[in-house]
């Protein structure tokens, strides 16, 4: 799809000023056995830089989105938790968290927002901006109303430092991590030893993105 042509007046301005949708949720493992030279494009074109790994397509969904915002510009879309915490949403995760202001997360964990659809979602709002060194991310949950299947409403439940999530390993979306829940978990790994240091960790089953 040519943006510049069909959307050229935006485009010359900038960009939109709001990016905002559902994108699909096709992890590469099926593209590849329904679309394989699609995948092999998308690995060696260098079009994507967050093609990364295992990637799932909404990851460059999410990608182009950012690119197509105007300066100031926001993106908000509703995708799977596993992008807060997988390897493959590292190279996402780096570039929103070092060059984007990152507003708020929604955190739907505990909604099935899809109805009986196993995938748990968030959904944050990105500012096209370079974050403040000061700048704190809303994280914002169901209110006490909420269903099982439908949050009513959204409130906020706490806030997080953009540049202590910017410090996690492989910039893991650490959405419970408040700002004091993080000193008190550095007292506990100092005197620690982690799984890690004594054998190899890997994933075992998982039962849904």
């Amino acid at each position: 799809f040519d943006w510049q042509r069909e959307f050229s007046e935006i485009m010359k301005a900038g960009g939109f000023d709001v990016v905002i949708g559902n994108p699909p949720y096709v992890n590469a493992w099926e593209l590849f056995e329904n679309m394989p030279s699609v995948r092999d494009f998308i690995n060696h074109s260098g079009v994507f830089q967050t093609a990364d790994r295992h990637w799932d397509l909404y990851v460059l969904f999410l990608e182009r989105g950012l690119q197509l915002l105007r300066e100031g510009g926001r993106l908000s879309f509703i995708i799977p938790y596993s992008y807060a915490i997988q390897k493959y949403g590292m190279a996402s995760r780096t570039m929103v968290l070092e060059q984007h202001r990152v507003e708020s997360i929604a955190d739907l964990r505990s909604v099935r927002v899809f109805g009986k659809v196993p995938v748990i979602t968030i959904i944050p709002v990105i500012e096209k901006r370079k974050p403040s060194p000061q700048h704190a991310i809303e994280i914002r949950k169901p209110g006490a109303e909420a269903t099982k299947y439908h949050p009513n409403s959204i409130v906020l439940s706490h806030r997080v430092s953009q540049k202590l999530l910017q410090s996690q390993h492989e910039h893991m979306l650490r959405i419970d991590l408040a700002d004091v829940v993080q000193g008190i978990c550095k007292k506990i790994e100092a005197r620690s030893i982690t799984v890690g240091d004594i054998c190899l960790v890997n994933y075992g089953a998982q039962m849904s993105s």
